[in-house]
């Protein structure tokens, strides 16, 4: 189970009341790229970042687990094809929001190493 919110605070708290649970620090697509350099202090209090697609970038996927954070894209749906996921599995993600998860699977299962 993750526990996913925009707000840095709550996830804050969150971590400070129950240090166990697997927070994500989701990023708003109209929002800035989380700064890779910033990174560090996600981990603080989070296992893990969700972006937009939009956002995906190898960068930002290599400095996200460098900084030992997962990265989730979002959001994948009925009108997405099989390269769609594996563009983003490509990159390295490790996990996507989708309405299919059949063929994220069939996409994540289909990529090399």
């Amino acid at each position: 189970m993750f526990v996913e919110s925009f707000e840095q605070a709550s996830l804050r708290e969150l971590h400070t009341l129950a240090p166990g649970v697997a927070a994500v620090q989701l990023y708003w697509s109209s929002g800035p790229a989380p700064d890779p350099a910033g990174l560090t202090t996600v981990r603080e209090y989070a296992i893990g970042i969700g972006v937009d697609r939009s956002m995906l970038s190898g960068t930002l996927v290599d400095a996200a687990h460098t900084t030992g954070l997962a990265v989730h894209a979002y959001t994948y749906g009925s009108t997405d094809t099989l390269a769609d996921y594996q563009a983003a599995f490509a990159l390295g993600v490790d996990g996507v929001f989708t309405d299919n998860p059949d063929q994220a699977i069939t996409a994540r299962d289909s990529i090399p190493g």
